[in-house]
């Protein structure tokens, strides 16, 4: 549950060490499964994280909300 940050409405998935492709294959799998549109954010070279704008954070809060223990609720903005 602690593998990502969420700040100014934006939630970032700490995928550094997943490569591109991977990443890509993820945010295509969300959008796919859930209609929720990210993408693959540089974080240095060869780092990337998975990027998830403010305005699809309404998906994906009724996404895991009920799977959240109340101390982690701040990860998505509650």
């Amino acid at each position: 549950m602690d593998d990502g940050t969420y700040s100014n409405g934006v939630l970032k998935l700490c995928t550094d060490n997943f490569t591109l492709e991977q990443v890509q294959f993820l945010c295509n799998m969300l959008f796919n499964k859930y209609g929720i549109v990210c993408h693959p954010q540089r974080r240095m070279d060869t780092k990337w994280r998975l990027y998830i704008a403010a305005r699809e954070m309404h998906k994906v809060r009724a996404l895991v909300t009920p799977y959240l223990i109340p101390s982690m609720m701040y990860k998505v903005g509650l």
